[in-house]
């Protein structure tokens, strides 16, 4: 049905009745191009070969199928069931209720309900979800997924992001899956960036970074740089600023050390530390045993002292990288049985 003329509804305005008796009725838009089918009421549709049975419903570019009622789709080839959907793009499949799909080739099953998708050949099989990017699923609830071939594993709020190169045989071969509900999961080329402060203030890196140096690629797999305020991270851990473990401070120094300290009582037996083993094969002689060896060059450096009484003193004899000796002599130049610690630095 075609009309002739814009048409507007009669109804009744108390005071303002004959002014309003003045506007005709409303008529049936239907079909706005003559070459669509409408078979359902109050619809209508703009372009060519669009088939629209639903109630309410809206249809606007070339052979769309618009069945249930409340749908509007904008574009070429889209298969719409359910309802209260909107529809932008080419060739969505569309189930459910409530669902806004753009792009190419996008689905929403009929257990899909209020989704938001963009990009293509996405899969929508839960409710309330936000998808973007290319061949991703969600197959749970409330989940966030932006990038390629990534599947929220069916759990709950899940939170996904992926940047991986489509022909990059670690993603083709099989999606990212998360395994565990509530997690971020995702993978990055060139490494996750989480700035907090860009470009802004005294410190425009502030943010944390995670970089694979070299960039892995489908046959490599190199560690993670981790950079906190240092978006160039050089090391497994690169921070620019102070940094606390357990509520005390780490110190830092221009080496990067290897440190074993120890308490040895008169028995020759640990009383405290660890990385090494202890025994005394002589009167006042004990030989210290490190369970890993120091690297050579530079070697490192020993240090003892007796715990006991002020005559006595701790000597370091027979020093290697992997052992040394102690002797504790008295004043009188005699080797006497005494508690005694050490510290040993040197080289990673």
């Amino acid at each position: 049905m075609k009309p002739t003329s814009l048409s507007f509804a009669r109804f009744h305005c108390g005071t303002a009745l004959v002014a309003c008796a003045l506007l005709p009725a409303l008529t049936f838009a239907g079909d706005l191009t003559g070459t669509n089918n409408i078979t359902g009421s109050l619809s209508s549709a703009n372009g060519f070969g669009n088939f629209v049975p639903g109630n309410q419903a809206f249809a606007s570019g070339q052979q769309n199928s618009v069945g249930g009622d409340f749908n509007a789709a904008y574009g070429f080839g889209h298969l719409i069931g359910g309802s209260a959907h909107l529809v932008f793009g080419t060739q969505h499949s569309v189930d459910g209720g409530g669902n806004a799909i753009f792009g190419f080739q996008n689905q929403a099953s009929s257990a899909s309900l209020y989704n938001f998708v963009t990009g293509s050949f996405n899969i929508a099989n839960g409710a309330n979800a936000w998808i973007g990017g290319s061949n991703n699923t969600s197959t749970g609830n409330r989940s966030l997924l932006f990038g390629q071939f990534l599947d929220d594993g069916g759990q709950a709020g899940s939170m996904m992001f992926s940047d991986s190169n489509p022909f990059d045989l670690r993603t083709a071969a099989a999606p990212f899956t998360n395994v565990t509900p509530d997690t971020f999961n995702g993978t990055f080329d060139r490494g996750y960036f989480f700035f907090t402060n860009d470009g802004q203030g005294a410190n425009p890196d502030a943010g944390l970074f995670v970089v694979p140096t070299p960039a892995n690629t489908a046959t490599t797999s190199n560690p993670a740089f981790v950079g906190i305020n240092q978006p160039s991270p050089t090391a497994a851990l690169d921070v620019v600023g102070n940094a606390v473990v357990d509520g005390n401070s780490v110190a830092v120094g221009d080496e990067q050390l290897r440190i074993l300290r120890g308490s040895i009582s008169a028995s020759g037996t640990i009383a405290a530390g660890s990385g090494f083993t202890s025994v005394r094969t002589n009167t006042g002689i004990y030989r210290i045993t490190f369970d890993t060896a120091f690297t050579s060059r530079p070697s490192p450096v020993a240090t003892a002292f007796q715990a006991g009484a002020p005559a006595e003193i701790a000597m370091i004899s027979q020093f290697s990288t992997t052992s040394f000796e102690v002797r504790i002599r008295t004043t009188a130049d005699t080797l006497v049985n005494s508690d005694w610690s050490f510290t040993v630095i040197g080289p990673r």
